[in-house]
């Protein structure tokens, strides 16, 4: 989301809305705790978030968030994976894995 808003095209509307958004996903998204200690860089860097595939608000807001990065030209892919990699966080959300490669 940080590469939209450097890129200063949002509408103010938009910019309410994405401000809004991002607070609100601070605010509700635990932070996963495999961060809270010192992480290598080359785990660091490799790892990804996923969604955790359920009903919840934060999938349906990061669909708009898409839709949002998509409007303004930054191409957006949605992933589903069984197995993504090695997991290093998981909650009722979100899972931190680490990619087999």
């Amino acid at each position: 989301m940080g590469d939209l808003k450097r890129m200063n095209r949002m509408s103010k509307k938009e910019k309410i809305w994405y401000e809004n958004t991002a607070d609100w996903f601070n605010k509700n998204l635990p932070n996963p705790s495999c961060f809270d200690l010192p992480v290598p860089n080359d785990i660091k860097f490799r790892s990804k978030s996923w969604f955790v595939f359920s009903k919840s608000d934060f999938l349906s807001n990061s669909k708009a968030v898409a839709e949002l990065l998509q409007k303004h030209g930054i191409v957006v892919n949605e992933l589903l994976s069984e197995n993504p990699g090695s997991i290093l966080y998981k909650d009722s959300f979100q899972v931190v894995v680490l990619p087999a490669n």
